[in-house]
């Protein structure tokens, strides 16, 4: 490719994928596997909060590369058309878009980091409550003012803190 080092796993099976970039094992992950499956794989890789820039899907013909792409693949090559060209180009393209989007995490996750401080060192009670009534957050503040930790509050009824004959 070029000068910069990148870790490239080549992993056949969902799981080992989704276990190897979770881990940080690898910078990317070529995947090749029925459309259906890497479907299922993208769905998994969403909700595991793994950057979908790392997936380069590897597909049967022309129609599903669209099919992929729509769902949330970063890059796919199709398999007839697959050459050692074709495959450093789209590995290329996958590193600067990880190093674009690191780029411009960088000062979100400064920014979020301070934010999180101010929220945790506060002296003031701060949650989240959903539509429900129940805690989706809360300050460490919060938890020692209803002597419960943090943990014990997520997903507690705001109503179970109030005394019965208050109510």
């Amino acid at each position: 490719l070029d000068s910069r080092e990148f870790m490239l796993a080549g992993i056949t099976g969902q799981k080992p994928a989704l276990d190897r970039l979770a881990d940080g094992e690898c910078d990317a992950c070529i995947i090749d596997l029925p459309l259906a499956e890497a479907v299922v794989l993208l769905s998994k890789a969403r909700q595991l909060r793994i950057p979908f820039l790392t997936l380069l899907i590897i597909v049967n013909d022309a129609g599903e590369d669209l099919k992929a792409i729509r769902i949330g693949a970063p890059g796919c090559l199709v398999r007839a058309d697959l050459t050692v060209q074709s495959l450093e180009r789209e590995l290329l393209l996958l590193t600067n878009r990880i190093e674009a989007v690191e780029a411009l995490q960088a000062p979100l996750q400064k920014s979020e980091e301070r934010y999180r401080r101010i929220v945790d060192e506060a002296t003031e009670i701060i949650y989240r409550i959903s539509p429900a009534g129940y805690f989706t957050f809360v300050n460490p503040t919060a938890a020692a003012i209803v002597q419960r930790s943090v943990e014990e509050c997520l997903n507690l009824h705001f109503l179970s803190l109030i005394r019965k004959d208050y109510a």
